[in-house]
């Protein structure tokens, strides 16, 4: 059995589950870059850089403000916010790797993206949309699907998994 421990959380007080050190469901948002056609836009229209990005995120990535144009500034706060340079090993890291070590020590986890069409979910969970042969030399931009696939295999692979994986053969 996995010990669980409730824990109250250090930004709103309210208590919530933790399982092996891992919060059960965790909400972490991914800024993405603003890609060449947003810029040749701005630029025909002359809108300065906090047109473009109208957020400041925190010194601890837990919450983020939002400019409305004139209008009071609004504050979110969710687990952590990755800003437009996360590098994919990054995004991995801090979104579905404690999900694929769950995953490993038979705990069920899922991972999943929402945003709008354009937002980056694609490229976040799957990296460039280039041919396979091609992958091999963008290891640094594959998405969270092909870096968990490939922890599992190395694992999957390894003596450990071998010392877990004894069956009995059933009569």
């Amino acid at each position: 059995p996995i010990p669980c421990v409730p824990w109250q959380s250090q930004t709103s007080g309210q208590y919530q589950r933790r399982v092996h050190g891992e919060v059960a469901i965790r909400v972490i948002a991914r800024f993405r870059p603003i890609n060449k056609r947003e810029m040749q836009e701005s630029n025909k229209r002359g809108w300065a850089e906090s047109d473009l990005r109208p957020y400041q995120l925190s010194d601890d990535m837990e919450s983020v403000s939002i400019d409305y144009g004139g209008r009071i500034p609004r504050t979110f706060t969710l687990d952590r916010f990755l800003g437009e340079q996360t590098a994919q090993a990054e995004a991995f890291e801090a979104i579905a790797l404690p999900a694929v070590m769950d995953c490993l020590r038979g705990i069920n986890g899922c991972v999943f993206a929402y945003g709008q069409t354009g937002s980056g979910k694609t490229f976040s969970m799957f990296g460039p949309e280039v041919p396979i042969e091609q992958q091999e030399a963008m290891v640094e931009l594959l998405g969270m699907i092909p870096q968990a696939a490939m922890i599992i295999f190395e694992y999957l692979r390894s003596d450990k998994a071998a010392e877990v994986a004894k069956f009995r053969r059933s009569r």
